[in-house]
């Protein structure tokens, strides 16, 4: 969402009222999704739980530094969704709301839509798109968010490439 003063205007007004919901921002890495949902959050309703899979990623691995093959990266990654869609499950079955900012690529979508399948609460879906950038841009952005402590799989830019191949390499002209 590139306006994130309008936050106010995504949630009618009766899920408002009733006071429970369920949004996640989605997309490739480097993309705002977690400041996008920090900020939501902030203006709708800073109580509200935020499920970073970064975060969560962190907490349940912590931060071994260690280089693993994209199978088991694949692997781990697969196993921090499932635990956020549980968390969000808890959340949502006492009456809260939570906010989730991950990728959901591949099968973790379709994680995810079964988690909206089981739930009867309203779910909004931003989803991020790469912005049309050059290599350098990205490499500027990932050095600002590892020097802002993030807790992201993401450490290099061939990390970043290898994920969103496809998605960079179309715009790195720009």
């Amino acid at each position: 969402m590139s306006n994130p003063e309008s936050y106010h205007s995504v949630l009618p007004k009766q899920d408002k009222a009733r006071g429970q919901y369920v949004a996640v921002f989605m997309g490739p890495p480097l993309t705002g999704k977690t400041t996008a949902a920090h900020e939501f959050a902030k203006q709708i309703d800073p109580s509200v739980n935020i499920l970073d899979v970064d975060q969560v990623r962190k907490v349940v691995f912590g931060e071994t530094g260690e280089r693993l093959t994209d199978e088991q990266e694949k692997l781990r990654m697969n196993q921090v969704y499932s635990i956020t869609l549980e968390l969000a499950s808890q959340i949502v079955q006492v009456g809260k709301s939570c906010v989730i900012a991950g990728t959901f690529h591949g099968t973790r979508g379709l994680a995810l839509a079964d988690f909206i399948e089981k739930h009867d609460v309203p779910v909004y879906i931003y989803k991020f798109e790469l912005p049309d950038t050059n290599e350098k841009e990205i490499k500027d952005r990932l050095n600002r968010r590892n020097n802002e402590g993030s807790h992201s799989n993401i450490q290099s830019i061939e990390d970043a490439l290898r994920f969103n191949q496809g998605h960079i390499s179309n715009h790195s002209n720009s």
